[in-house]
């Protein structure tokens, strides 16, 4: 009788040592979930991407629409945003950016889609309607400007990026006019 309240006793106290580490590490995954949820949505990151200071490239890309845009066309005063299919807040800043570009349709812009296919990107080109887009696979704009999060977008000035941020509101409060 005495050993098996022993092993009832030990076997409880396995329990509850169990539940309390359960516990702490829920709580722990609650916090790191909350942190990259600031971090994807932080519009101020100062990791923001394409660094300022980052000179244009030389590049032509045709866009989705037929169209061709060069590092040329925006290297003064043009407006350029990266955004990935499968990212929510690229989902909820393209539009916005999107409305940005209408607002200010003298602006020289460019949209560059990280996705695989027109069909990954169809809901994105849905926005987008006939604004210059470029589909990207990861290896081509993206890289070249040294972007490596989404969304992320910039102003250009001079031939180099002069703003830049992960939110529209915030790339507007950095944009001249």
């Amino acid at each position: 009788m005495a050993a098996q309240l022993s092993v009832t006793v030990v076997l409880g106290v396995v329990a509850v040592l169990n539940l309390l580490l359960t516990v702490g590490v829920i709580r722990r995954l609650k916090d790191h979930e909350q942190r990259f949820t600031e971090l994807s949505s932080d519009g101020g990151a100062p990791d923001a991407q394409p660094s300022v200071g980052t000179v244009v490239p030389d590049f032509t890309v045709a866009t989705t629409t037929g169209g061709k845009v060069t590092g040329a066309d925006l290297r003064d005063g043009g407006l350029i945003g990266f955004f990935s299919v499968g990212c929510p807040p690229c989902a909820e800043q393209l539009p916005d950016f999107v409305g940005v570009l209408r607002a200010m349709d003298d602006t020289p812009a460019l949209i560059v889609i990280e996705a695989g296919s027109a069909e990954d990107a169809a809901a994105f080109l849905e926005v987008t309607g006939d604004l210059p887009v470029v589909l990207d696979g990861g290896d081509g704009l993206g890289k070249a400007f040294g972007v490596n999060r989404f969304p992320s977008m910039a102003h250009l000035s001079g031939g180099a990026v002069a703003a830049n941020a992960h939110t529209v509101a915030r790339l507007l409060t950095q944009v001249p006019g």
